[in-house]
């Protein structure tokens, strides 16, 4: 009796799947439509995707591969350029019988501002004479003199020009190029100007007072100082003081007499000479 109740109901399941065929059929035939729609959905999505974002995409690819650094102007920006020379006087100092005594100065500028002219090489010549090859120095972007004081020339010096005969460049590192800022914690006022005058048939000489402080941190075992005085555009004489172990905060009161005797001026300069690369420029704390 159990065995007959359950083929009458596979019977009636077989008989209900048989009456609803078609609908189960329908039922199949709306997933699949609904497969397929999802399906190219999917597909239609990325596909508009991939057309509005390749563009970019390329450009980026483009730009991940593209040089963006411009080397020539890299390269022009830390290539060397020469000293800039824009002055070059010949001061006559005095006569005497091997023939008369001048000053070479030359205004020259270091355009640099990462190399450092570590030797400089250089001599003044002019038609018929030349002196002898001196050596200094210059830290980026710096503007000082180049010198020869006291020679003797015989003839007058005529078309005199500055020859730089070789430099040594360093590059200057960034944690030493604070370094060279110290030097413009150097001031120079100049207080009192006394003109040349003449006293009972002499010259009494010009004479200069100026007062330096070094507000700097460090101390200083020498430095020399370069003092130009101009008439216009032109240097009328040129002079040199050392300050001796120059304290840090230290203020100092400097006295000098002139070497032309000047009665007449325009500009006073005073340029430190000092190498704050070189360590023993600096004086025992």
């Amino acid at each position: 009796m159990a065995l007959e109740n359950s083929w009458l109901k596979e019977v009636e399941i077989i008989h209900w799947l048989f009456l609803h065929k078609r609908l189960f059929r329908r039922l199949f035939i709306i997933l699949l439509i609904l497969f397929n729609v999802i399906v190219w959905g999917i597909f239609f999505y990325y596909l508009v995707l991939y057309i509005i974002y390749t563009p970019a995409h390329r450009m980026m690819l483009f730009e991940l591969t593209e040089d963006r650094i411009d080397f020539i102007a890299y390269h022009q920006q830390i290539a060397i350029r020469p000293l800039i020379v824009t002055n070059t006087t010949a001061i006559f100092l005095s006569h005497d019988a091997r023939g008369n005594r001048y000053s070479f100065v030359a205004e020259v500028k270091n355009p640099n501002e990462i190399w450092f002219a570590k030797i400089v090489s250089y001599n003044f010549v002019w038609d018929g004479g030349q002196t002898e090859i001196k050596k200094s120095f210059f830290s980026p972007g710096e503007e000082k003199y180049l010198i020869s004081l006291n020679e003797i020339s015989s003839i007058l010096p005529t078309n005199l020009s500055l020859e730089i005969r070789d430099i040594n460049w360093q590059r200057v590192r960034p944690e030493h190029r604070e370094k060279l800022k110290i030097i413009k914690e150097f001031s120079f006022q100049v207080t009192n100007f006394t003109p040349a005058i003449e006293l009972e048939g002499k010259i009494l000489p010009a004479s200069l007072r100026f007062e330096v402080e070094n507000s700097s941190a460090y101390s200083f075992k020498n430095v020399e100082v370069f003092i130009a005085i101009y008439r216009g555009e032109k240097i009328i004489n040129f002079d040199t003081v050392v300050i001796k172990s120059w304290l840090r905060g230290e203020k100092r009161t400097i006295n000098l007499n002139l070497t032309n005797p000047v009665s007449f001026l325009t500009e006073i300069k005073i340029v430190p000479q000092l190498n704050l690369l070189e360590p023993t420029v600096f004086a025992a704390p």
